[in-house]
């Protein structure tokens, strides 16, 4: 399994940050994997919320796992390719926010032999994923 820890500091309240995060079609603004983004489940987002991810490796199906309003927003995802674990921790800091993006991959199949490519694509995903987002917030 491989597992990534990143964080940023962004200039904004934790409740700015945790609406944009927790609004799930704001997901392809600031995570390039994400192709095409489909909302499963209508209404807000909260645990079980489902929606669905097209990404360069295929198809993944997620499902919101953590959802506490200011604090942090979980979900999984599942594919053909591999599975994924991703969770946004919101802290309060001197000007604004600490985010720390923790996350998992476990690569399926064929897909383990490239793992070592995966790890350094997915730390580097992770990095890109946490400048975009304080990109995003920062010129709201």
């Amino acid at each position: 399994m491989i597992k990534v820890t990143e964080t940023v500091a962004i200039s904004s309240s934790p409740t700015e940050v945790f609406a944009f995060i927790s609004n799930l079609d704001n997901i392809p603004l600031w995570d390039r994997e994400v192709k095409n983004f489909t909302l499963v489940t209508p209404g807000a987002a909260g645990v079980g919320s489902r929606f669905v991810e097209e990404t360069k490796v295929g198809s993944v199906n997620c499902e919101v796992t953590e959802f506490s309003p200011d604090k942090a927003l979980a979900f999984s995802g599942l594919s053909t390719a591999m599975d994924f674990t991703e969770r946004i921790l919101v802290e309060p800091a001197d000007k604004g926010v600490i985010i720390t993006l923790t996350g998992t991959v476990e690569p399926k199949g064929l897909w383990k032999v490239l793992q070592p490519i995966i790890a350094a694509e997915f730390k580097n995903s992770s990095k890109q994923q946490l400048v975009a987002l304080k990109n995003q917030l920062e010129k709201m």
